[in-house]
């Protein structure tokens, strides 16, 4: 794929000639992006868009003082030979889909790309993908009197034989394309101008949980977009049974750092090994009566601290962890994860009363000996329903065993009926909420809502939102949600023992 004004518009290449010569004539409003980037010390930066590289050659003195790794990506072949043929750093590619692994570049910058693109979204989201750190994008300011648009640019002059062919291309855009709400076109004779929300643009930002931070900075003729990205942690995982590589996946898929992964009986070390200055965090997903002696000693070194459901084998050792975190004052959460879907955020939005939950959860007849229903599998649900109703439930009818257990419980004014089995050769994990005027349905399986009968696809995976809470101190499930739901779990137990 070649750069757009090549194929799309037919321009003269008589243009790519000037624009060489623009290339040069905006570097010294350059030098201001350039001196904000720097004071973050990356020691990469990636230039999207980055035309003949005149950045690098400009710029060079200044990114050797500040030990700062310079490359571009150009889509253009006339761009891409230039910057060849100068001995710039280079990568033929496009910003949409960039040829980097995740995080590969502390900081990604994009300086007069985006009027190019069709997407913001799609262009933003790869830049925030192969940034370590930060992202910064440049737009003009607005036009006068407007608070609500950016006004970014020029796609490209234009001389009079092409103009009614680009009008042309403009009305027959694809439908995807003139719906996007995200922008409108305005036209006028040799130039090509599109506008982007500002709203809009600051939701996809606020809906993304990566991002630590945004502003918007004032430069001269430029408002540049400066995005921080979440900082990296580095994590010890204790744990390497199914569940431990699980999150073994998660860490590595993520922007954080696996700083080692102990296992007496797979791996043959143990927590004498560990150097507590190197990590930050720790996931414990060991059996469970390991969990309070290696969580007492996380806390006690100040580290983060993820315990894997129920936390503890009784109320009394989570609150021992309780008493100590008061001196500590860490981040502990029980690894409840069903509290960290991404439909739940939909799902309290929807101002309603919920009167009637139904709650299946089997893991399609696969016999585990050291798997309990109440402790393994039922008390994500519960977590779940505590999680959205916030109160306590008043018990109505259980029935069970080790292997299938069917309970009612009503939080407030919502009867909750729940059903989990390691015997149903069904395999379930989904919840339905139904209120007098809404319905909300949710399949774990598909990662798909129903939400007043319109479907709705979700991508995140709550695993990875969990870890990020974890990172940054946003703990939905800390020790005292825990210490609720060992209570409600032993009076479940309790009356299931009594009947």
């Amino acid at each position: 794929m070649d750069s757009w004004w090549q194929n799309k518009y037919d321009v003269d290449p008589d243009f790519l000639k000037t624009f060489i010569s623009w290339e040069k004539q905006k570097l010294t409003a350059k030098e201001q992006v350039y001196q904000l980037i720097l004071q973050d010390h990356p020691s990469t930066i990636l230039n999207c868009g980055c035309g003949c590289g005149y950045d690098y050659l400009y710029f060079k003195n200044i990114l050797d003082v500040h030990k700062a790794s310079w490359s571009g990506i150009e889509i253009s072949d006339f761009m891409v030979n230039e910057c060849l043929r100068a001995k710039i750093p280079i990568t033929k590619g496009s910003i949409t889909e960039m040829p980097f692994t995740n995080n590969h570049y502390d900081t990604v910058m994009a300086y007069d790309v985006f009027e190019h693109l069709e997407d913001f979204e799609s262009g933003l989201l790869e830049m925030l993908r192969v940034a370590r750190r930060s992202v910064y994008i440049n737009f003009f300011k607005p036009p006068k009197n407007s608070t609500e648009t950016f006004k970014i640019g020029r796609h490209v002059h234009v001389n009079d034989k092409v103009v009614d062919r680009m009008e042309k291309v403009v009305l027959n855009s694809s439908k995807s394309i003139k719906e996007n709400p995200a922008w409108r076109r305005g036209f006028t004779r040799g130039c090509f101008y599109q506008h982007w929300n500002k709203q809009y643009i600051e939701r996809l930002l606020c809906n993304n949980n990566t991002i630590a931070k945004f502003e918007w900075i004032y430069i001269e003729k430029d408002i540049l977009l400066k995005i921080t990205k979440k900082s990296s942690k580095h994590i010890l995982l204790v744990g390497y049974g199914n569940w431990g590589r699980i999150w073994e996946k998660t860490i590595l898929d993520s922007i954080h750092k696996l700083y080692m992964i102990i296992d007496p009986a797979v791996l043959g070390n143990s927590m004498t090994d560990v150097d507590y200055n190197q990590f930050d965090v720790a996931v414990i997903v060991t059996p469970i009566n390991t969990h309070l002696d290696l969580a007492r000693k996380l806390i006690e070194h100040k580290k983060d601290v993820l315990i894997e459901k129920p936390g503890t084998r009784s109320i009394e050792d989570i609150q021992t962890l309780k008493t100590l975190n008061h001196i500590s004052k860490v981040n502990c959460n029980i690894g409840y994860v069903l509290v960290y879907l991404d439909c739940i955020k939909d799902l309290k939005q929807i101002n309603t009363s919920w009167t009637r939950a139904d709650f299946q959860r089997s893991n399609g007849g696969i016999i585990q000996q050291d798997c309990n229903v109440l402790y393994d599998l039922l008390c994500h649900d519960l977590a779940l329903a505590y999680y959205l109703f916030q109160t306590y439930p008043t018990i109505i009818q259980t029935m069970g065993s080790k292997d299938e257990i069917r309970c009612i419980l009503e939080f407030g004014s919502c009867t909750c009926h729940f059903y989990c089995s390691q015997i149903d050769t069904v395999k379930k994990s989904n919840f339905n909420l139904i209120s007098e005027t809404d319905s909300f349905r949710y399949d774990d399986r598909t990662k798909k809502a129903l939400v007043n009968g319109n479907t709705k696809s979700y991508h995140v995976m709550p695993l990875q939102t969990e870890l990020d809470r974890l990172c940054t101190g946003m703990v939905a499930a800390d020790l005292d949600f825990g210490i609720v739901i060992h209570h409600i779990l032993y009076d479940i137990d309790l009356n299931i023992y009594q009947s």
